[in-house]
């Protein structure tokens, strides 16, 4: 296998640790919570990686997100130093530097029947228009000494689509599957830094145990974890 070149772990973690928070949000809006019916794929491979998740069923509603796009974030609203020279954590005696950036998402909603469709877009309404701040929050390590840090991330919709087209159109009809297409922003940080940056533990063990999947083994959970948050499907 192909090294990648992007196979940085603080990178990854601090992409991985956003989507978590990414998913718990939507869960808690679209679900009361169950963040098993949100998954991280495109729209090609949403049907089967969820089947794939959920013991050979569909089992609608269910929600697919996957990162489209980045973009430059508006510098002038942060401080320069943070970006430029970053900011001395006491807690771990490192700096890390805030990046402003633009993370752009393809989201889509799918359901069995038009009033599921009809509530979701509902909850769009009451989460649109910059209204909401999430906030992620990663684990710096610098040797014995570690430290969350918390940032902002500012999510906004950028367009909704009801019943859209899909390649699976004939299978769609037959099964009477609705579905909306939403366009999501987030506007927040990458971060840098020399020491390492990690997901961390709570975050990590609160989501796989959304799936019954409890062990104290924190290698194991985390690699669970990760498995749902790349687009791996079955072949």
């Amino acid at each position: 296998m192909s090294q990648k070149y992007y196979n940085d772990p603080n990178f990854l973690n601090t992409i991985y640790a956003l989507d978590l928070v990414l998913i718990q949000h939507f869960a808690d809006m679209f679900f009361g919570g169950d963040q098993t019916r949100v998954i991280y794929s495109s729209n090609e491979y949403a049907f089967r990686k969820r089947s794939d998740e959920n013991s050979g069923n569909l089992e609608l509603p269910f929600l697919n997100f996957k990162l489209r796009d980045m973009d430059l974030g508006n510098a002038s609203r942060w401080h320069p130093r943070a970006y430029s020279s970053g900011v001395f954590i006491d807690e771990i005696e490192a700096k890390v530097r805030f990046a402003p950036a633009v993370l752009n998402y393809d989201v889509s909603f799918w359901a069995h029947t038009d009033f599921d469709l009809k509530y979701a877009f509902t909850n769009v309404t009451w989460d649109a228009n910059n209204k909401t701040i999430l906030a992620p929050y990663v684990t710096v390590t610098n040797d014995l000494l570690s430290e969350d840090i918390a940032y902002a991330a500012h999510l906004s919709y950028t367009g909704m689509s009801y019943e859209t087209e899909y390649n699976e159109k004939d299978w769609l009809e037959r099964n009477k599957i609705h579905s909306a297409s939403l366009d999501v922003e987030m506007e927040t940080f990458n971060l840098i830094t020399d020491v390492n940056i990690d997901i961390p533990t709570t975050l990590v063990f609160n989501f796989a145990a959304g799936y019954n999947f409890n062990t104290s083994n924190y290698d194991d959970t985390l690699e669970f974890v990760i498995n749902h948050l790349t687009q791996e499907v079955e072949t």
